[in-house]
């Protein structure tokens, strides 16, 4: 095979797999996502830290065009500061996060609107160890 039929070659089937990706995307249909609840805990040690807490996703469907969503989030993070060596102090703190959202199917398009809410709440424990 000659250095300019494997360059016509390669070039075919790059040309061929492009355009194969291309209509093949056109070929999908939007779909909305299924009506689901998913319920998590997560946690994480490590670091002198713990980071934990629960997520609540709850997705339902109202009529064939429009699906809506809710989610609850909360990430307790508790830890020990820099400086509990020198004065033992200790840092927690708390972030809640609350998302609504809708899904609209117009033909082939879906459209998203969403909202999220976060509030946090800092907790730092001044009390001295006894050596």
């Amino acid at each position: 095979m000659a250095v300019t039929d494997r360059a016509g070659f390669l070039s075919a089937l790059v040309t061929g797999l492009v355009g194969w990706l291309l209509l093949s995307q056109l070929a999908t249909a939007a779909t909305l996502p299924v009506d689901n609840v998913d319920v998590l805990y997560h946690r994480y040690e490590g670091g002198g830290m713990v980071i934990d807490g629960p997520s609540v996703l709850v997705r339902k469907s109202v009529g064939p065009q429009v699906s809506v969503s809710g989610q609850y989030y909360v990430d307790m993070v508790s830890a020990a500061s820099v400086d509990v060596v020198a004065l033992a102090s200790e840092y927690t703190e708390e972030r809640t996060e609350y998302t609504l959202g809708v899904d609209y199917l117009h033909e082939d398009s879906i459209l998203s609107l969403g909202y999220t809410k976060k509030k946090g709440k800092e907790i730092r424990n001044t009390e001295k160890k006894k050596r």
